[in-house]
């Protein structure tokens, strides 16, 4: 019988095969490369200041970080504080196929005390293409995900930064780009993901027009965000008072004389030190930005929202989509199919198109990914099922559909005991009885 490498991994401990996956990557990237996934894996461990002389001898940044909290009590010259208040953030655990319903949908977010929101003007800052990390005057950097991780749980790694430890970054953006007089930034780590431009960097555009901010400050995008027409309709629904648009080039960095900085709503970690310790508290929404988003959006489509008449049982289609998390599509649309879904493409449609469906739909099927952060728009009792490989406890979508009154719930091609997360990309097969078992809580009988 052949050996099956994937099947034996499977039994391997979590945290071997971490080490496992690091290794492999390790042989395969050139050297500079190696150097940056290494100081990633080494991200907390005594062991991680070995890297620090050989990071600065290939030119690379040693910044402190620093929290804008103890920063601006520092009264350094140049800052301008706009504000500054707590938060209360909302999260809801994903519900899979088979777990119990809320007694009323939405009753089961869980409020918790967040990060301090705050907005403000810097003097003579540089940022990066790609990055969240804001580098400061006196020499630190600003990064408001890792001043709020006491127990140094996540990686930041992005277009500028790779996470060294507890205190310190290395940041790797040697190539200089032009000096901007102001701007308001919107740039940061993951801008070229629907979700990520939509939920952590655009959604701090209704923020600067409620502060007023005047409309001669130019916004400070990644440049993806001006070559994918469905992002730039984004930016355009959200920027009426049509302020101009600076494209930053990935990796590079840029001199910004005055800088406006609003912090993300929403705490959203990018990566895990460890895969397997992922929590649903690890990602928390601030309810009331998203309804300014929302409220936002649906004003601006609104007058040019095409009367079109999109199904009211869609399939979310991936086949157009990423490579990743490919499944049994064919299998799963026959029985979709004899339940008046029909199949659509996300990626195919406007963003505009994309609105109207989510408004319209009764019942939603699709594979996990980023075409979900449009559950933003459904209407209240609209039905989700969200296909997946492994039962990961990502209070993502579940969160969004929470606050908007939808019903999502997971199917996925295993019970859960044997959930891998780092297999989570990887193919998967789901059975087709399960899909039906699903339907059928909702429908009594496949629709004629």
């Amino acid at each position: 019988m052949k050996f099956d490498a994937a099947r034996a991994r499977k039994w391997l401990p979590a945290p071997v095969r971490t080490v496992g996956r690091h290794a492999r990557n390790l042989v395969r990237l050139p050297w500079v490369r190696r150097y940056e996934l290494l100081t990633n894996a080494l991200a907390g461990h005594p062991l991680a200041f070995v890297s620090l002389p050989l990071g600065r001898r290939a030119g690379y940044d040693v910044r402190e970080v620093v929290s804008f909290a103890a920063y601006a009590a520092e009264h350094p010259p140049g800052l301008r504080v706009l504000f500054d208040r707590p938060t209360q953030l909302h999260y809801a655990a994903p519900r899979f196929d088979g777990d119990a319903r809320p007694t009323q949908i939405g009753d089961d977010l869980v409020a918790s005390a967040g990060p301090h929101r705050y907005g403000a003007v810097f003097t003579g800052c540089e940022v990066v293409g790609g990055s969240s990390l804001i580098l400061l005057p006196d020499g630190r950097a600003l990064h408001d995900l890792a001043s709020h991780d006491p127990d140094r749980r996540y990686r930041y790694t992005d277009e500028a930064s790779r996470y060294q430890d507890a205190e310190r970054f290395l940041v790797t953006a040697p190539d200089v780009g032009p000096t901007i007089p102001r701007g308001l930034y919107l740039g940061g780590n993951f801008g070229w993901n629907l979700y990520h431009l939509l939920v952590e960097l655009l959604i701090k555009l209704p923020m600067a027009d409620a502060l007023a901010l005047s409309a001669d400050v130019p916004l400070l995008v990644d440049a993806v965000v001006t070559t994918v027409p469905q992002f730039g309709r984004l930016l355009a629904l959200l920027n009426p008072s049509g302020r101009r648009v600076i494209p930053l080039t990935k990796g590079v960095r840029y001199r910004v004389d005055e800088l406006t900085v609003l912090s993300s709503p929403n705490f959203i970690p990018p990566n895990l030190v460890h895969d397997y310790d992922l929590r649903p508290s690890d990602t928390r929404f601030d309810l009331a930005a998203l309804d300014d988003l929302r409220a936002a959006l649906l004003a601006a489509h609104a007058p040019t929202a095409r009367a079109t008449a999109f199904p009211r049982r869609c399939y979310l289609s991936r086949r157009k989509a990423s490579v990743r998390r490919r499944f049994n599509e064919d299998d799963v649309l026959a029985v979709l199919r004899r339940y008046g879904f029909e199949e659509v493409f996300p990626e195919d449609l406007s963003i505009d198109d994309q609105i109207a469906l989510f408004q319209q739909a009764e019942q939603i099927v699709g594979g996990s990914g980023a075409a979900f952060t449009n559950l933003l728009f459904c209407s209240a009792g609209c039905q989700v099922l969200v296909l997946a490989k492994t039962q990961l406890p990502a209070a993502v979508f579940s969160t969004l559909a929470a606050h908007v009154g939808a019903e999502l719930r997971y199917v996925t091609a295993e019970s859960g005991d044997e959930t891998l997360l780092l297999d989570f990309h990887e193919a998967f097969t789901i059975d087709p009885a399960r899909i039906e078992a699903a339907l059928s809580t909702w429908s009594e009988e496949p629709a004629s």
